[in-house]
Formats: structure tokens, C-alpha cells, sequence
């Protein structure tokens, strides 16, 4: 998805982006904005990263993991977005019943699990990623985990 976020940087989007689910609304106009103040600079062979004003950080968040599915670190001051989006992920925090009701069952700190495909969308990119434990299933089952519980795991 980062060549679908380069393409509407250099050439706009035609309509609004908007998400009831997330109550959030991105015009043609903003979106220029944001393009201009943010991503003027993306490059397609770095990781980039890059500094965002307190007000269009909700709206930066949302666009570049929600509309384009990208993996991003925020930081206090600095928002990083990773070219390519890891396949593998490493649990950092233990993920249990109580910190995610909707998991199957527990992962243990260090597990490595593996990006599913959001095939119903009802994974809510603003707080997690659509993971699972085994790398291929017939079936392709997922459960969201959330960002502060994954770390990528680049080899």
C-alpha cells in the first residue's frame, strides 16, 4: 500500500476519505495539506521518518494505518513509516484474555506471529494488527493484536 499512498501524494485523491467506524473524515483539501507538510519528502527506498503537529497527528495515524495499511511507530515527537510492511511479528507483551478479550488463546512473550489478511475488515488498524501463530492455514484465521504488544521481527 505505500505505492497507493505515493501515487495519491503525487497525483491527489478524487474523494474524501472517511471512516464511520472511526468517526474521522479526511477532505480532498486536508489531504493536499497533509501531503505538502508531510510527505513531500517520502522516499520508496527508506524508512522515513518525520516530525507531526500535535492537531494532525490523529488524521496522519489514521491515513497511514488505517486507509493504507501501513506499519508506522509513533514516538512522542516523530511518526516512522516502514516501506515495507513486516510479514513476522515478535510479542513483547504477554497477550492474554484480560488485555485482549477477543484472542483465542495466550501468547507467551517472544512468540513470533505471522500477518493474516483482514478478509471481513474487522480488525481496527488504529490500535492493532490482524496476526496469527502459524505462517500458512488453509483457513487464514487472524486475531488483532495490538501495537504495543507486537514489535516487527526483521531477520
Amino acid at each position: 500500500m505505500i505505492m497507493q499512498l505515493y501515487k495519491d501524494i503525487l497525483s491527489g485523491i478524487k474523494r474524501p476519505i472517511r471512516s464511520r467506524k472511526h468517526e474521522i473524515s479526511v477532505s480532498i483539501e486536508y489531504f493536499n495539506y497533509l501531503s505538502i507538510n508531510y510527505f513531500k519528502q517520502l522516499n520508496l527506498s527508506k524508512n522515513f521518518k518525520f516530525s507531526v503537529n500535535i492537531r494532525d497527528k490523529v488524521y496522519v495515524v489514521f491515513l497511514l494505518r488505517c486507509y493504507y495499511n501501513l506499519w508506522i511507530e509513533i514516538d512522542e515527537n516523530y511518526i516512522e513509516i516502514f516501506i515495507n510492511f513486516p510479514n513476522t511479528f515478535i510479542i513483547v507483551n504477554k497477550v492474554n484474555k484480560f488485555n485482549h478479550p477477543h484472542s483465542p488463546e495466550e501468547f507467551d512473550v517472544g512468540t513470533k506471529m505471522y500477518y493474516s489478511g483482514n478478509s471481513y475488515n474487522t480488525c481496527n488498524w488504529m490500535v492493532g494488527v490482524p496476526l496469527w501463530k502459524n505462517k500458512t492455514t488453509d483457513l487464514s484465521p487472524s486475531c488483532q493484536i495490538n501495537h504495543t504488544h507486537v514489535k516487527p521481527y526483521f531477520k
